[in-house]
């Protein structure tokens, strides 16, 4: 159930941050090149749909589906109330973003620097 949920909470905060107004106020402006966010948005489909797999896997087709319909409610409510007064909190799923392009210098958010190599 765990897993589950973590899988949609990391689903639903990709799709929300490859939408730009979610992903400026997370990562400040410009912060990722525009390519990107079509494959972030299917990593973020697919990670929903292996929660649901890891629910019924572990609960069975009926109840698992039930729980996956529910966690999935409550992931997608608690990214929506993340966004509203704590956007910088999802900065951490950048890594989980389909291109090292993400975290290249020159999107990295405003404020940031490198260490030298």
């Amino acid at each position: 159930m765990l897993i589950t949920l973590l899988l949609n909470l990391l689903g639903f905060a990709l799709l929300a941050l490859s939408q730009s107004h979610h992903r400026e106020r997370v990562y400040g402006q410009n912060s990722t090149p525009a390519r990107v966010h079509p494959r972030q948005r299917a990593i973020g489909f697919i990670a929903i749909f292996l929660g649901l797999g890891t629910s019924i896997a572990s609960q069975g087709a009926s109840f698992g589906t039930l729980l996956w319909v529910l966690l999935m409610s409550a992931s997608a409510f608690a990214v929506a109330l993340t966004l509203t007064w704590h956007p910088r909190w999802l900065r951490g799923s950048r890594i989980f973003m389909a291109s090292g392009d993400a975290l290249a210098p020159d999107t990295l958010p405003t404020g940031s620097t490198r260490l030298p190599q």
